[in-house]
C-alpha cells in the first residue's frame, strides 16, 4: 500500500496509461484463458498441464515484449536527447507497471486475508519485497567520451546490471510455478495459482526481463 501511494503521487511523473493498460489486458487475458483451460479435464495430465502452462505463459510475455517501448527512434532528435528520452520512458514505464502490479497484490491479498489466512500472509510475505523493494526510478546516462574515472564507473555498472540480470533470470526460473510451487508445494494449480500467483509473476518478469 505505501508503495502503491508513493509511485502514485511522488514518483511516477505521468502515468503511461497506454502501456500500463496493454500489458494489464494481456496478463487478464492470459490468466482468463489458462482459466478455462484448466477448467477442463485433463485426467491428472500433469506434463498436459505443464505445457498449457508455459505455451500460454510465454505468450502473454511474447506480447508484452512487441508492446514495451524498447526503441525510441522515432523521432528525429539528437543523439544525446534521443537516449534520454529513452531512458526517462523506460524509467517512467516500469514505475507505472510496478504501481499496477501493487495494486493487484492489494487487491488479490485483502479477500485472502478474510477468508484464508494461512495462504494470505506468507503469500504477501514473498510478494511484497519481490514487488516494492526495487527501484526503478534512477538511472544512469551512459555519456560517450569522459576521462577514465567515468569509463571505470560505467563498466562498473555495465557489470552491476548483468550480474542483477541474472540473478533475476535465476529468480524468475525457480519461482515459475511449474518448477517448484506446483510439484513440491501444491499437488495442482489451484485457484491462488491461476488467479493470484501467475499475474503477479507475469508482472514481475515484464519488470525484469524488459
Amino acid at each position: 500500500v505505501i508503495k502503491a501511494i508513493t509511485l502514485a503521487f511522488m514518483d511516477i511523473g505521468r502515468f503511461c496509461f497506454e502501456i500500463g493498460i496493454k500489458v494489464t489486458l494481456c496478463v487478464v487475458g492470459g490468466v482468463s484463458l489458462l482459466m478455462m483451460c484448466f477448467s477442463l479435464d485433463y485426467n491428472d495430465d500433469s506434463y498436459g498441464e505443464l505445457i498449457m502452462y508455459g505455451y500460454m505463459y510465454a505468450v502473454v510475455l511474447s506480447l508484452i515484449g512487441c508492446i514495451i517501448p524498447l526503441d525510441n527512434d522515432k523521432n528525429n532528435k539528437r543523439e544525446e536527447e534521443k537516449v534520454q528520452s529513452k531512458h526517462w520512458i523506460n524509467e517512467n514505464w516500469k514505475q507505472s507497471i510496478q504501481f499496477v502490479a501493487c495494486i493487484i497484490a492489494i487487491y488479490t491479498h485483502v479477500p485472502m486475508m478474510l477468508s484464508h489466512v494461512s495462504l494470505a500472509y506468507p503469500s504477501a510475505l514473498f510478494w511484497c519485497p519481490l514487488l516494492t523493494f526495487p527501484s526503478y526510478g534512477n538511472r544512469l546516462h551512459h555519456s560517450r567520451g569522459g576521462d577514465a574515472d567515468e569509463t571505470k564507473k560505467t563498466v562498473l555498472l555495465q557489470m552491476k546490471q548483468r550480474m542483477t540480470k541474472i540473478a533475476s533470470i535465476l529468480i524468475l526460473i525457480l519461482t515459475w510455478p511449474p518448477v517448484l510451487l506446483v510439484p513440491k508445494v501444491f499437488e495442482v494449480y489451484t485457484m491462488y495459482i491461476l488467479l493470484v500467483y501467475t499475474p503477479l509473476h507475469m508482472f514481475l518478469a515484464t519488470l525484469w526481463l524488459f
